[in-house]
């Protein structure tokens, strides 16, 4: 095995499924170093100051052969780039993780059997002024990506990324876009504490749940007016929030319920495709394929339930609906 360069440069070797083995070039580039028996396949990695580390990966053994020559390995010249990771109002962001991604240099025989790879190449976390370092980086494209919790998008890492090539005295600033906070408290209608009730913020995906007091806190949030709402069969609310009229909310909360049943005719069987509503209510639905039906958010109470008839007439069933707690009606009967 062999390399163009010369002198005092590590080469290690990593076989599959073995441990690793080291050597350094001789003054003219050259290097050898033990395979173990019938290794399927081994990778190398080279470091030399001054160039970018390079690893090639997957080489094949020719199991027949001695001594297997790997050809030339090219190294890149190394270089560093600077950042910093600031937010949307100019101040540093400490503890980012910034990753570097791009392509490896490679054997040339390879690289032209199997193409270049992208994948990381390294990784660093902004000091106390938001600056991170990046070192030995290959002089070609990388895409370079700060990614952080407590930034936009909600429940998720807010990311802000470019693309270059590395080159002197190269400084480059990355922003990540802050979330405000909207926290408050959820009451039901008599003012008790409404607890484990799940908020979300419309549109986004985001919902937590409130705890024993009803209070509740989601971070992150981007958009300057947000709807929160109450994700429940079992209870209905909503507060329209805005980013400048502060972000303590008293979130109403009606309690309702939910109903379900099943249309049948004399013989038992399934009708589907019949309407119900819920009398002066304006809610409806419809029966399925075996009948069955289900009504969420219905007001508690007592509710007049109707159904329509083969005939063109109708039906109806009164029944209290109760909070907390399903109500199955079980077969209706559609005559």
């Amino acid at each position: 095995m062999r390399r163009v360069d010369a002198g005092t440069t590590p080469v290690s070797l990593a076989v599959q499924n073995d441990g690793a083995r080291s050597a350094t070039t001789d003054a003219d580039g050259h290097f050898r170093l033990p395979l173990p028996d019938a290794p399927r396949s081994f990778s190398l990695v080279v470091t030399a100051p001054g160039f970018a580390t390079t690893e090639v990966r997957d080489l094949g053994v020719d199991a027949a052969a001695d001594d297997h020559d790997v050809g030339v390995i090219l190294l890149a010249p190394a270089r560093t780039l600077r950042g910093r990771v600031e937010d949307d109002a100019g101040l540093p962001v400490s503890g980012v993780r910034v990753t570097a991604s791009g392509w490896r240099r490679s054997v040339a025989a390879f690289e032209a059997t199997h193409g270049p790879e992208r994948t990381p190449l390294c990784t660093a976390t902004t000091d106390a002024h938001g600056g991170f370092l990046f070192e030995h980086l290959p002089v070609v494209p990388l895409r370079v990506v700060a990614a952080a919790r407590g930034f936009w998008p909600p429940d998720g890492e807010g990311e802000d990324a470019f693309t270059a090539t590395p080159a002197p005295g190269v400084f480059r600033i990355l922003r990540l876009e802050r979330g405000w906070t909207v926290a408050g408290r959820a009451v039901d209608d008599a003012g008790r504490a409404a607890a484990g009730v799940t908020i979300e913020v419309a549109g986004t995906g985001s919902t937590t749940t409130t705890d024993p007091e009803g209070r509740f806190a989601f971070d992150s949030i981007l958009p300057a007016q947000v709807e929160l709402r109450v994700r429940s069969a079992f209870a209905v609310g909503t507060a329209e929030v805005t980013r400048a009229g502060g972000h303590e909310v008293l979130l109403r909360i009606a309690r309702v319920g939910t109903i379900s049943g099943r249309l049948v005719d004399e013989a038992g069987r399934g009708v589907p495709g019949r309407a119900l509503r819920v009398r002066g209510r304006g809610q409806g639905t419809s029966s399925g394929e075996d009948g069955s039906f289900r009504l969420d958010r219905v007001p508690l109470g007592t509710v007049v339930l109707e159904w329509d008839h083969p005939d063109g007439g109708g039906d109806a069933k009164t029944f209290e609906v109760r909070p907390d707690i399903p109500t199955e009606l079980g077969d209706l009967l559609v005559r």
